[in-house]
């Protein structure tokens, strides 16, 4: 429930349909002494924004109601909205949907999936307005030395790992830095709530619903950048791409190579005890 009230900290406004993003974003931001405000859709954001005049918000780019963008635009135009800084979140190499998230008037992006170690770092020199800051921490995050494979998750007989390493250490490291289990919340959220989409995909194929599909694909994608599940990603990336003729075929491949991935993912969590 929001406060009513401005807590002395630093208050961040995080704006993101997926609950594991935001619960990730949470720990990550309170480990670095904000106070954090939830929104599932821009509209909520925009409304948070407009009752609790938040120090900073991170707002997801597509989310149901109303997307990023839109949020962005009508943040700008509220009392107090026109400096107030604000961090775009987008998928991996999407230029698109970076270009145009400073068109909206963003103040700066970071993409998926998200070093959590360095977040809160990020928004920190965001508040400070110092350029040179911000390009020195991501010289840093560069060379981190947190960034190590995980045991037990190495490629074996050439076989590619069900993860990116770092994006589990990351996650990993948060967790003895907050003292909480986080990883385990994460995977269980992501296992509980794949499964349907796998499905929503499948049933979007039958019925030859081309923007379903790739409307499918992307939540998909997103939910897998935050676990690292690389392979899942870029199954998702080919589905999202798919609109040539006999687009249904590809598709459906695509979809059986998705499902026999994901009994991977969910077999190396399981063997990880997670």
């Amino acid at each position: 429930m929001e406060n009513t009230v401005k807590d002395t900290k630093p208050l961040a406004l995080i704006a993101d349909d997926d609950g594991n993003f935001r619960f990730l974003a949470r720990n990550a931001l309170e480990r670095s002494g904000f106070a954090v405000e939830e929104a599932e859709d821009g509209n909520r954001a925009v409304t948070a924004f407009e009752r609790l005049q938040p120090d900073i918000i991170l707002l997801d780019i597509k989310m149901p109601e109303m997307d990023g963008y839109s949020a962005c635009q009508a943040i700008r135009k509220l009392p107090g909205g026109a400096r107030a800084p604000i961090l775009m979140i987008t998928g991996l190499d999407d230029i698109e949907s970076i270009n145009r998230a400073y068109e909206v008037g963003a103040t700066d992006f970071i993409t998926k999936p998200i070093n959590w170690l360095i977040l809160g770092l990020r928004v920190s020199f965001m508040l400070r307005a110092n350029q040179a800051l911000i390009e020195a921490i991501k010289s840093e995050y560069q060379d981190n030395a947190f960034f190590n494979s995980i045991p037990g998750d190495e490629e074996r007989n050439g076989e590619e790992a069900a993860f990116d390493a770092e994006v589990l250490q990351n996650i990993r490291t948060l967790e003895n830095e907050v003292g909480k289990k986080i990883l385990p919340h994460v995977a269980r959220n992501y296992l509980e709530e794949s499964p349907q989409i796998i499905q929503n995909i499948k049933s979007a194929i039958a019925s030859g619903n081309l923007a379903l599909i790739q409307d499918y694909a992307f939540q998909f994608k997103s939910k897998s950048e935050i676990i690292g599940a690389m392979r899942l990603i870029s199954l998702c990336n080919e589905l999202e791409s798919v609109n040539h003729r006999g687009f249904l075929e590809t598709a459906e491949e695509i979809n059986k190579e998705m499902e026999a991935e994901f009994e991977r993912v969910k077999k190396a969590l399981q063997d990880m005890a997670i």
